[in-house]
């Protein structure tokens, strides 16, 4: 955001080590002797919430002309009720500002991924990748790119535009 400021993604966790969920947060690093945390905020929970751009660097895009960041967020969560697992899949877009964080967005992929009778289900799940922003001045878009599928939004109000699935061969992982 600014040379004094740092954007940090980790786990958040108590002080017995209990993980809940990922933790991003925004840091003052003015005094390099003494950086202190500013904001933060918790997405998810537990170790089913995760994110490709905790150790990934690509997987983390800020956009400065809109104060928008995008990071990919993954997590399964188990329905006692059911007895199945619900997985979700989005970019989440969060404004950065130097004094705060707020969740303004998540873009679902879900409806890329396939249902539960396809025999692949559970290769076929369609986590986040990448997001690229694009735009000229006036008009802002964001792309964001599963294995499954493309998704292009507007910037201002996170309307989808357009999408476009792609087709994945499995036959690599089965022999077939």
């Amino acid at each position: 955001i600014s040379s004094d400021h740092l954007i940090g993604l980790g786990r958040n966790a108590d002080m017995q080590g209990n993980v809940d969920g990922l933790q991003l947060s925004l840091f003052d690093v003015s005094d390099m002797t003494n950086p202190t945390r500013i904001a933060n905020t918790i997405i998810g929970s537990g170790w089913s919430s995760y994110s490709s751009a905790a150790y990934n660097h690509k997987a983390f895009q800020y956009f400065a002309p809109l104060n928008l960041l995008s990071i990919p967020v993954f997590q399964w969560n188990y329905n006692n009720t059911t007895s199945k697992y619900t997985y979700f899949s989005t970019a989440s877009l969060f404004n950065i500002t130097t004094s705060s964080i707020t969740e303004v967005a998540a873009i679902d992929h879900l409806p890329f991924t396939t249902n539960e009778e396809d025999p692949h289900y559970w290769y076929s799940y369609a986590p986040v990748r990448r997001t690229v922003f694009i735009g000229d001045g006036t008009d802002y878009y964001i792309y964001t790119i599963s294995g499954k599928g493309i998704l292009v939004n507007k910037a201002d109000d996170f309307s989808i535009l357009s999408s476009l699935t792609l087709t994945e061969n499995y036959s690599y992982w089965y022999n077939e």
